[in-house]
């Protein structure tokens, strides 16, 4: 889904340890900024999409204003669950028509109220931008349909309070044998896949709400604010009210 895609006259980007928890695809009109992830340095141009991964802590620059095109969006299986990177996903001429004319529509909208021709060409960049993915950086490429089946069913419900037992009998196997088979699958246990996927979903919720962060610890089925406090420093690098201030 698209979170956010906007087209804007930038003149003043730069951040430190921007990390975001959907995709982000850049473009620009001209050279003007870029951004930093381990130490590379990645512009920004208008010969390639620049495609930064979920939970890559980038840091951006600016030296020249630009006119910047940018899509925020979640992206389902395989692209739920990757390693942290970069791509850069050069375009050809059809591609800039379709930047540009959605560039002409959009502000800074939120993806449900684009035009239908809006979104439709919106999603085909997300698209292209997904196919030049290295299947490297792909944590989660499953074989076995019925683990495919739990993973749907989790994206779905893991908010839900779904635990092993629910996910076995979904799927037709023993406790045992189906988070035996996740993992050999996945590389994860099913807890931690979903805790991920719960921290995931935090991380949006204090990146897009005014919610406190006992509300989001309570949302994102935690017991208390301490125990989400600690976890989300754990897997995100700094605690939730950082995290917060930083992007």
């Amino acid at each position: 889904s698209i979170s956010i895609c906007g087209a804007i006259w930038l003149t003043a980007w730069q951040a430190v340890n921007n990390v975001k928890p959907w995709w982000l695809i850049y473009w620009n009109d001209r050279p003007g900024t870029a951004i930093t992830f381990e130490g590379r340095r990645y512009a920004v141009d208008s010969e390639s999409l620049l495609v930064v991964s979920p939970n890559a802590m980038i840091d951006r620059h600016q030296d020249n204003p630009v006119f910047h095109f940018y899509i925020h969006a979640k992206c389902s299986y395989p692209f739920s669950d990757v390693i942290p990177h970069v791509t850069r996903a050069p375009i050809d001429a059809a591609a800039k028509t379709l930047i540009k004319s959605v560039s002409s529509q959009v502000g800074k909208e939120e993806g449900s109220n684009l035009g239908a021709l809006d979104s439709a060409a919106i999603y085909t960049l997300v698209y292209f931008a997904m196919s030049q993915v290295d299947p490297a950086f792909l944590k989660t490429r499953v074989a076995d349909r019925r683990i495919q089946d739990a993973l749907d069913f989790i994206d779905r419900a893991f908010l839900k309070g779904i635990d092993n037992q629910v996910l076995a009998d979904r799927v037709s196997l023993s406790r045992n044998a189906f988070i035996r088979l996740f993992h050999e699958q996945t590389g994860a246990t099913p807890g931690n896949y979903i805790l991920n996927k719960r921290l995931d979903h935090a991380s949006e919720l204090l990146l897009t709400s005014d919610l406190s962060i006992d509300e989001i610890a309570a949302a994102c089925q935690f017991a208390n604010r301490h125990y989400f406090s600690r976890v989300f420093k754990k897997c995100k690098h700094f605690p939730p009210a950082t995290y917060r201030k930083l992007q």
